[in-house]
């Protein structure tokens, strides 16, 4: 990525954070992966419907398990 990410205004961060969040509902929608993660009883309903950022649930779940595996 060769963009300057310190170089984007307010508004440009709360534009790409709004676009960052569709991408991310759409891939867990599409691939239907994020109902398998709600068998296990793990909701990430609020993280895919609001502003609230799903890559970073799924980090936070790749890390317990990487913890407790």
């Amino acid at each position: 990525m060769k963009a300057n990410l310190n170089s984007l205004t307010p508004e440009e961060n709360n534009t790409l954070a709004c676009h960052l969040g569709e991408i991310q509902r759409h891939l867990a929608e599409d691939t239907k992966l994020i109902d398998k993660i709600t068998e296990l009883g793990i909701n990430l309903d609020s993280e895919m419907s609001g502003y609230d950022c799903l890559i970073s649930a799924l980090h936070t779940l790749q890390q317990h398990a990487d913890a407790n595996l």
